[in-house]
C-alpha cells in the first residue's frame, strides 16, 4: 500500500512540474507575442504614414521584405493614389501573429488590420509585417478603399 501511495505522490509532483513549465513557457511566449504586435503596430505606421504622404513608390520599395510579390508597390501606389494624402489612421491592430523557424532563424509574421481616411476617401488597411535580420519589413499592404471621408460627396 505504500508504494502505491509513494508512485501517486511521485506522479503528482512530477504533474506539478511540468505544470509550472508549461505555464512559464506560455507567460514567455505570451509575453513575446505583446512585444512583437506593439512594436509592428508602430513600425507599421510609420509606414503607412511615410509611405501614404505622397505614395512614394522608394519608400515602400525601402521597407519591403524580399518574398514580397513583384507587383505590390505598384498595386499600393495605384490603389493609394487616387484616396490622396493620409489624414487620419486608428492605431493599426494586430489580427495575427505566427512565429516560424525556417533554416532555424526566427521570423515573425504579424497582420495588422485598421481603418485610414485619407483626402478622397476612407479605406481599410490591411499590412503584413515580417521581422528577420533584426527588423520589420512589409511582405503585404492593402489597400481597400470602403467610402469616401465624412463632409464630401463620392
Amino acid at each position: 500500500m505504500k508504494t502505491v501511495w509513494t508512485g501517486c505522490a511521485f506522479f503528482c509532483l512530477l504533474g506539478l512540474i511540468c505544470s509550472g513549465g508549461l505555464f512559464f513557457n506560455g507567460h514567455s511566449i505570451l509575453s513575446s507575442s505583446r512585444d512583437s504586435s506593439t512594436s509592428a503596430a508602430a513600425y507599421g505606421m510609420a509606414t503607412l504614414r511615410a509611405v501614404s504622404k505622397s505614395w512614394d513608390r522608394a519608400e515602400l520599395e525601402r521597407r519591403l521584405d524580399p518574398s514580397a510579390r513583384a507587383s505590390l508597390v505598384e498595386a499600393v501606389v495605384r490603389a493609394g493614389e487616387p484616396l490622396g494624402g493620409l489624414k487620419h489612421a486608428k492605431p493599426l491592430a494586430p489580427s495575427a501573429i505566427n512565429e516560424s523557424r525556417p533554416n532555424g532563424t526566427k521570423r515573425t509574421t504579424v497582420t495588422l488590420i485598421d481603418e485610414a481616411t485619407f483626402e478622397h476617401g476612407v479605406a481599410q488597411i490591411r499590412l503584413v509585417l515580417v521581422f528577420a535580420d533584426d527588423q520589420w519589413h512589409v511582405r503585404d499592404f492593402e489597400i481597400l478603399p470602403t467610402s469616401a471621408p465624412p463632409g464630401t460627396k463620392s
